[in-house]
């Protein structure tokens, strides 16, 4: 990375959340019970809610397409589907709300060429899982209230949904950047 991308915080200063429990048992129980402890969490098993098996109960059909969410080897994907183009999207991290689970990640396969910004910069996946429900959910619990016709067609690239300005740094600490001495 660049020195801008410098970061004053290590690895090894972060203690974890289990640090908290033995002053704050009941605070912790209620926390890690919570889908929100899943906000920006790395994608794997113990994270990830959302039904992954690629079939009938992991597809979602909307506004004349197709998602998908299934298992490649370790990797958690999502493949969209819409007249004949395809997407489909590595996905990297969780974001945990109350009632849904929403995802971050690349695309992997799809029209864009090799150095689009989908393909580098993780972005908010448009679909995700309604936890009680047990179904996949359009993304519009993180977008504008907008009517149909004007919200982000899901089956185009998420341009406006990078994770890091969007969701990211509101969502987890800021470590502050280096300090310049003129």
């Amino acid at each position: 990375g660049s020195e801008d991308d410098f970061s004053n915080i290590r690895r090894s200063d972060y203690v974890g959340a289990d640090a908290c429990k033995s002053c704050h048992p009941k605070k912790h129980e209620t926390w890690s019970e919570h889908p929100h402890r899943w906000m920006n969490a790395s994608a794997n098993v113990e994270s990830v809610v959302g039904d992954f098996s690629g079939d009938a109960n992991a597809l979602i059909r909307y506004r004349g397409g197709e998602a998908t969410f299934y298992r490649d080897g370790q990797a958690y994907r999502m493949r969209l589907r819409r007249d004949n183009v395809e997407r489909i999207y590595d996905i990297n991290r969780t974001i945990g709300s109350r009632f849904q689970q929403y995802y971050v990640g690349k695309l992997v396969d799809g029209p864009e060429p090799e150095d689009h910004p989908v393909r580098k910069i993780d972005h908010v996946l448009p679909f995700g899982y309604w936890i009680d429900q047990q179904e996949g959910v359009p993304g519009v619990h993180v977008d504008l209230e907008l009517p149909d016709d004007q919200r982000q067609d899901p089956f185009q690239h998420p341009a406006n949904r990078a994770s890091d300005r969007r969701c990211a740094a509101g969502q987890t600490t800021q470590p502050p950047g280096p300090r310049r001495i003129p």
